[in-house]
């Protein structure tokens, strides 16, 4: 009885081991670029989480030893996870991330890139038939933002065409009224054979469509191909 109490004592008077802790610290870079990276997400599980700085930097402290998955998230690139095993005060890393781009093309000539997403925007650069763009995923009322040969700026949704992103676009193919109301109703303005329309809904026969100048209204069907 006396040699179970002792070793009881022995036990509890050995004081318990502290789990390690370390850091895992790093700079992000653009793989294409090299340019470093702020504002990228990096986190541990769903609490501990901070922010790379203007220079790329970022740092996450207190993490246990043993095996870790970090992951990096940033707007307009590809999500990545690294697994490290930290055994060890700190471990530095070096990330590359690679952009998430959306394509698209021009589906008609002379597509007017403008510096803000409206028809009376300035226009930055007229795009031949077949040009292929970057998209941003960036949207306002049919303008979608896109970069081309180094600028950036919006284009007229109507006239672009993308395997990567879902554009609702259409060609007019003869001269016809917009209509408030499906089937009839006051007129809401007027859409041209070649003009380029991104529609909102459809109702039977008929869809609702948006114009490059902001008019909406609705059409027949069978007046628009894609």
């Amino acid at each position: 009885m006396l040699a179970i109490l002792s070793l009881f004592l022995v036990s509890a008077c050995v004081p318990k081991e502290t789990p390690k802790t370390g850091a895992i610290l790093g700079v992000i870079f653009d793989r294409e670029s090299n340019e470093v990276l702020s504002d990228v997400r990096v986190s541990s599980g769903t609490v501990l989480f901070t922010t790379s700085s203007v220079r790329g930097v970022f740092q996450l402290s207190m993490l246990p030893y043993g095996q870790t998955t970090i992951s990096f998230e940033r707007s307009l690139y590809k999500s990545t996870t690294r697994t490290i095993t930290l055994m060890e005060e700190k471990v530095f890393l070096e990330i590359l991330l690679e952009r998430d781009q959306i394509f698209a093309t021009t589906a008609v000539e002379e597509v007017k890139m403008r510096a803000a997403p409206m028809q009376e925007g300035e226009i930055l650069e007229i795009l031949p038939k077949g040009a292929q763009v970057i998209l941003t995923k960036e949207e306002s009322k049919g303008w979608y933002r896109l970069q081309f040969n180094g600028k950036n700026g919006w284009a007229w949704g109507g006239y672009l065409r993308s395997s990567d992103l879902s554009i609702p676009s259409l060609i007019v193919i003869e001269d016809c009224k917009l209509l408030q109301q499906a089937g009839g109703g006051e007129e809401a303005g007027e859409a041209y054979a070649g003009l380029g329309v991104i529609r909102l809904e459809s109702k039977d026969e008929w869809i609702r469509v948006i114009l490059p100048s902001g008019v909406e209204g609705w059409m027949e069907v069978k007046r628009t191909t894609s």
